[in-house]
């Protein structure tokens, strides 16, 4: 394929990926807690330009050093602070006063029904009641708050009920009031699956008294004393199904550590790094796995030391970011560089593996749609504007380049809806016709109906 072909066809496929997902917010949910160790390498890649990573926590009012940021990190990513307790409380919100605008949301009391040997900060529901109305809610002028994160247990869902209930006490006109929840699960993907959906029913569909619509912060989670190949099992059902979950707004898994760092509780599995630095099968899967660029072994460098954009030791610049505008114009750029008889094969990889990540991202966001209708475009029960863009999308790019979009395995659910698209009788009209391009596809019958 030459150079002139490649751009075009990257940015066909720009053009309908980005189309089918623009009626929802494409901005990653993925983020990170900041442990305090000599790794800054490990936050260089986690950090890097290509990574989905784009807030972090660091169970404190007060954020991560400054040097653990490559050039320009530090402004793109959100900053939550948390105030773990009650028992420095004035100091804690004291710091807040330090943060930057772009910090717009905070985590409030870390696992109250927990005791603090095991990692919890043990208060009381009345007390937390009182601590939450008298000194947190004033907070909501500056800051989007979350109600304290329990364990993810009866005991946990018991606390909060009784937390719910002293706020009602003490404040009967308001109660104790959030703008979003906190959740922590450790556990297979099934009871990760049951409590979120446990915690939403409580929140949004029950007598609690709240303001429904309150969507999930799931800022630790992932299965302990496991082996590697386990974790990745969970976390492989477990990302996706975040992704797709409209009342879960953002989600950080536990294990922004090395193997041999990893505390007796929650074992090696969940690493995100080997003990030399280089990214675990899970990592690199955190990451966005080898279609955005990571892959197991990749290892960042010092901040400010030239490290790849992607983190690695050399290599390519392979896999496109479609985060934002600016990623897609620097991938644009290193495609527009290509002299024609050069790298092309290169150029055709990346230009493949961009495809491959902008379809999964409009799978995620079709989810829902799919498992409801069968079909991509949410609200309606037969196909619409997202079902035609993506299948002509799809026709145009075999026709023009003989590229199968959907033969990936990770794409199978596309590939299955496909088929069921391909047998709607004004479609089969248009498959039958040779030559036939995007622009008279898309004046297809059944584009004037949606």
């Amino acid at each position: 394929m030459r150079a002139s072909k490649q751009r075009r066809a990257f940015a066909t496929i720009w053009t309908w990926a980005t189309t089918a997902i623009a009626q929802t917010d494409s901005s990653s949910k993925r983020g990170m807690s900041y442990i305090s160790d000599n790794h800054n390498a490990d936050y260089d890649i986690l950090l890097s330009c290509k990574s989905p990573i784009d807030w972090y926590y660091t169970w404190s009012p007060s954020p991560a050093p400054s040097d653990i940021f490559s050039d320009g990190a530090e402004s793109s990513m959100e900053f939550v602070p948390a105030l773990p307790g009650i028992d420095n409380l004035d100091n804690d919100i004291q710091a807040l006063n330090n943060l930057p605008d772009s910090s717009k949301h905070l985590f409030t009391f870390n696992e109250p029904d927990g005791t603090t040997s095991s990692g919890g900060s043990s208060i009381s529901p009345g007390d937390a009641a009182k601590a939450y109305i008298e000194q947190v809610v004033p907070l909501r002028h500056r800051f989007q708050i979350s109600h304290p994160a329990v364990t993810g247990s009866p005991r946990g869902l018991e606390w909060l009920s009784n937390f719910n209930s002293s706020c009602w006490d003490i404040d009967e006109k308001n109660g104790c009031p959030t703008d979003f929840v906190t959740a922590h699960w450790y556990g297979n993907f099934a009871g990760l699956a049951s409590w979120i959906g446990q915690l939403e029913g409580w929140y949004n569909q029950s007598a609690s008294g709240l303001n429904g619509d309150l969507k999930i912060w799931l800022n630790e989670f992932g299965l302990v004393q496991a082996d590697e190949d386990a974790t990745f099992a969970m976390m492989n059902q477990t990302l996706p199904y975040l992704d797709s979950l409209g009342y879960v707004e953002k989600y950080a898994s536990f294990g922004v550590f090395r193997e041999d760092e990893a505390n007796d509780w929650t074992g090696a599995g969940l690493s995100l790094f080997q003990n030399d630095g280089g990214l675990t099968e899970l990592g690199a899967y955190y990451l966005g796995g080898e279609s955005n660029g990571f892959e197991a072994g990749n290892k960042g460098q010092s901040s400010g030391s030239g490290a790849n954009d992607n983190g690695n030791d050399g290599g390519d610049d392979t896999g496109g970011d479609g985060g934002d505008d600016d990623a897609n114009a620097a991938a644009v750029t290193r495609i527009n560089i290509l002299r024609d008889g050069e790298r092309s094969h290169a150029a055709a990889l990346y230009a493949y593996a961009a495809m491959v990540k902008g379809l999964s991202k409009v799978q995620l966001w079709a989810a829902d749609s799919l498992r409801l209708t069968g079909w991509l475009t949410p609200g309606i029960e037969g196909p619409g504007l997202a079902d035609v863009s993506l299948a002509a999308g799809r026709r145009y790019l075999k026709l023009g380049y003989g590229w199968d979009c959907f033969e990936k395995e990770e794409l199978r659910p596309l590939a299955e809806w496909y088929e069921r698209f391909k047998s709607l009788d004004w479609w089969v009209a248009l498959e039958e016709r040779e030559g036939v391009h995007l622009r008279e596809m898309m004046l297809g019958k059944g584009s004037q109906e949606v």
